[in-house]
């Protein structure tokens, strides 16, 4: 079994003897490296590899007799970090990473909580985060506590609150997450300093809580906030009329605007229709695009010789006809049935079918996912978009569909365009509005890659040419 998920096959084994149960790394060659696991398994005589917790690494499972022994079952956690992680952030004496299946992990100093684990005991290796199993977008470590980006796009934190960095309405040190006053939904992105925390919302206004003695939550104030408090003069401006600040995709939807890789679905008034399903020829537009740039020239129409969908007419020639034939030309699609070649155009476009098209955006036409593994309950693992599924959700290009009770991907639901959106954004890494703090001060980077920032300024670090500290936001001078 491959025991360390770096894609050869590992040795598994238990003696019965001496009670050992360990497993040999393969380090290619014939040569092999013995981890023991345990040297007190109880007789175990049978051993299995297994996701036991369904953390996404390989656990392992024993079984005992009742001989010198007594029966017994038991599971050893695999809490190493060997693979499948996504981000580590780092704190002044802990780290924490985010797994590519949306659990955080923490380890180091502890003495505030920082770890999350219920407990106040520093520890060497990994340790869960309480209730952070699955879900989770982001993780961010600041001096002595953490946050994390839930899956409901809400943010929790836990340490040290000495100065209301966990943003909870009090200044109570905390062991487990909790979740911060009135952001249970609505933030794209969060970072945090020594002291303070900040949340950038989906609508690009920014939110920050904490110590405030510098500036550093840029509210035009010096006062400490226990619960997020509104940064001044930053906030976002929609562009469409039917996408206002508070929709989720926002963000995206104006990303994708700004950088000319869409005209929306209506020019009077402006409309972008972010909740409608796409069909098939939409999305031929969003691929051709996302291959080529936003300034590509519109392909020419397909001719009688060039066009190889049967369900296309040339007579008149639909819009999307140049399209469809330019991803096929491009090796992108083919069809949507092989006899006769048909291509679907009008047939709604599905969350499977949209994992495949980024990710080989994302990754060039060749690519294709390794086998399926079984994350989602809702995908066998011998359908074909199985694998698909699972790639683009680990490479972070979209979101499970449900992480409770169990885990699922609805691969055949519909494709909105604000979803679209945002996996176009993932897969082109196009720039968003962004924030970073570090320390006592803060920083904000406009998708125009204009900077602000505020808080700290002892050293010139807000970069507006002057040493005072700044409790609003300053522009970064040239």
């Amino acid at each position: 079994t491959d025991v360390d998920g770096d894609g050869d096959v590992d040795v598994l084994s238990a003696s019965e003897a001496d009670d050992k149960i360990a497993w040999y790394e393969n380090n290619g060659s014939e040569s092999f490296t013995t981890h023991t696991i345990t040297t007190s398994a109880n007789g175990a005589h049978d051993v299995y590899a297994t996701d036991v917790d369904g953390d996404g690494d390989v656990d392992v499972l024993s079984a005992s007799y009742a001989h010198a022994h007594a029966s017994e079952i038991a599971w050893y956690e695999n809490n190493g970090l060997t693979s499948g992680v996504r981000s580590v952030s780092v704190g002044t004496q802990h780290t924490c990473a985010l797994t590519t299946l949306g659990a955080v992990k923490c380890w180091g100093a502890n003495t505030y909580g920082q770890l999350g684990d219920g407990t106040t005991t520093n520890s060497s290796s990994p340790v869960d985060v309480s209730g952070l199993s699955a879900g989770v977008q982001a993780v961010v470590a600041g001096g002595y506590h953490t946050c994390a980006l839930t899956f409901e796009d809400g943010v929790k934190c836990w340490g040290i609150n000495t100065n209301g960095q966990l943003g909870d309405g009090t200044t109570t040190n905390r062991s487990t997450p909790v979740a911060v006053s009135g952001l249970s939904s609505g933030v794209g992105m969060i970072t945090a300093g020594s002291a303070h925390t900040c949340a950038l919302l989906t609508s690009d206004s920014v939110q920050c809580w904490g110590n405030n003695a510098y500036g550093s939550l840029g509210d035009s104030s010096s006062t400490q906030r226990t619960a997020p408090a509104a940064v001044s003069s930053v906030s976002g401006s929609a562009t469409f009329t039917d996408v206002p600040t508070s929709h989720w995709g926002f963000r995206y939807i104006e990303t994708l605007y700004a950088n000319g890789y869409t005209a929306g679905c209506n020019t009077s008034p402006l409309k972008y229709c972010p909740d409608n399903t796409m069909n098939r020829a939409e999305i031929a537009v969003f691929v051709e695009r996302g291959i080529h740039g936003a300034g590509m020239a519109t392909p020419a129409q397909p001719t009688s010789s060039s066009n190889v969908f049967t369900d296309i007419s040339l007579g008149p020639t639909p819009w999307y006809a140049k399209w469809a034939v330019a991803l096929w030309d491009d090796g992108y699609t083919a069809g949507c049935s092989s006899s006769p070649r048909k291509y679907c155009p009008l047939q709604g476009h599905t969350r499977a079918e949209g994992s495949v098209f980024y990710l080989r955006m994302l990754n060039g036409v060749s690519h294709s996912p390794t086998a399926a593994t079984g994350l989602f309950t809702d995908m066998a693992t011998s359908w074909w978009g199985a694998k698909w599924g699972e790639a683009a959700f680990q490479a972070g290009l979209i979101k499970e569909c449900t992480i409770d009770p169990t885990r699922t991907f609805c691969p055949n639901n519909g494709l909105d365009r604000a979803l679209a959106a945002y996996m176009m954004v993932k897969a082109k890494d196009l720039p968003l509005t962004t924030i970073s703090a570090s320390g006592d001060h803060t920083c904000l980077r406009t998708p125009a890659g204009t900077v602000k920032c505020w808080g700290y300024n002892s050293a010139g670090q807000v970069g507006d040419a002057s040493t005072a500290n700044r409790n609003s936001p300053a522009d970064v001078v040239n």
